[in-house]
């Protein structure tokens, strides 16, 4: 047990040295605001009867159908399932899984596996980086679940190689108030492990379906452009707000929205800003410069109800003169 500990910390040391040293990152998101496509409503966390969930596979496809949803993935406990005959023109059904490896210093890890083969199985015996490595090798994608949650820290989450996202709110651990990842995922955008944030509902329970989704924007509704959607971080998550149009341009941000109370720009430093509306006159646009030391900066936007919607961040490209 002990060596595991020395070895993980070790790997969390040399995983942010060596993300520090960074010069020049290339960022892994497409802005959906400036890029071309259709919106689609998403979730991308969901069971059914195959492990816990109380409703058969078919009933979860009703369900999210008839709340407009053009998107879902199937992501049982340790299981697949047959997929086939349920996407059309109007809705895609992705086939994943939820994993479960040990952690050897929290709990142990979720993730989240999208676009899994038919008849996919896991062996067990696997650690954590060679289940990634595997969901990656048969061509999936994998995200890192409700980390706030399972008690997971950047400890846990930045010695990991090729995780696309985390989940930034989960509305199923919401109920027992952990449901936001917020603090844990800009721990890990600080470090310049740049991953997107999504908000999910893993549902169980019908009642749970609908309280938090992604927003994808891809040039059409198939399985291959949703998944560059979703690697690329081209959407934004919400509990329901609506983020119209988010960019930095010349120095500035720039954000509509729908309505709001309060506006949250926030970056990995101190140069964020919070907005708040002036009584009953609701925020819906903003505009402001970029913190001079910023090296992401992203937007949450809360309505009446406290409900947010979080953008992925935008990476700020600075020459060597401007860093001085």
């Amino acid at each position: 047990m002990k060596k595991h500990l020395l070895i993980i910390a070790a790997l969390s040391v040399l995983t942010l040295t060596c993300s520090a040293a960074e010069k020049n990152v290339k960022s892994p998101f497409v802005n959906p605001f400036t890029t071309s496509g259709n919106w689609y409503k998403t979730n991308l966390h969901t069971h059914s009867t195959t492990s816990d969930g109380k409703l058969i596979l078919s009933d979860v496809v009703k369900l999210y159908r008839n709340m407009g949803y053009n998107v879902l993935a199937i992501t049982d406990h340790e299981k697949s399932n047959d997929v086939s005959g349920y996407s059309d023109a109007n809705f895609i059904l992705i086939s994943g899984m939820e994993t479960h490896p040990k952690c050897y210093t929290a709990a142990v890890f979720h993730l989240v596996c999208l676009n899994l083969p038919a008849g996919f199985v896991m062996p067990k015996e696997l650690e954590v980086q060679q289940r990634i490595d595997l969901v990656k090798k048969v061509g999936g994608e994998v995200i890192f679940a409700h980390p706030y949650w399972s008690g997971h820290t950047i400890n846990e989450i930045t010695p990991l190689k090729d995780i696309i996202g985390m989940e930034v709110y989960n509305n199923t651990c919401h109920t027992c108030g952990k449901g936001i990842s917020s603090v844990q995922w800009d721990d890990v955008l600080k470090s310049k492990n740049y991953i997107a944030g999504l908000a999910v509902d893993d549902m169980h329970e019908p009642d749970i379906a609908g309280g938090g989704w992604i927003m994808l924007k891809a040039k059409k509704l198939t399985l291959d452009a949703a998944m560059t959607a979703i690697k690329t971080g081209c959407f934004y998550s919400t509990q329901g707000p609506k983020i119209e149009d988010f960019r930095v341009e010349d120095g500035k941000v720039y954000l509509r929205c729908s309505p709001a109370k309060e506006i949250r720009l926030i970056d990995n430093g101190h140069g964020g800003k919070i907005f708040r509306a002036n009584g009953s006159e609701l925020l819906t646009k903003i505009e402001n410069p970029v913190g001079k030391k910023s090296n992401y900066i992203r937007v949450e936007v809360v309505d009446v109800n406290d409900k947010i919607a979080w953008s992925n961040p935008i990476l700020i490209e600075r020459t060597k003169e401007a860093k001085k």
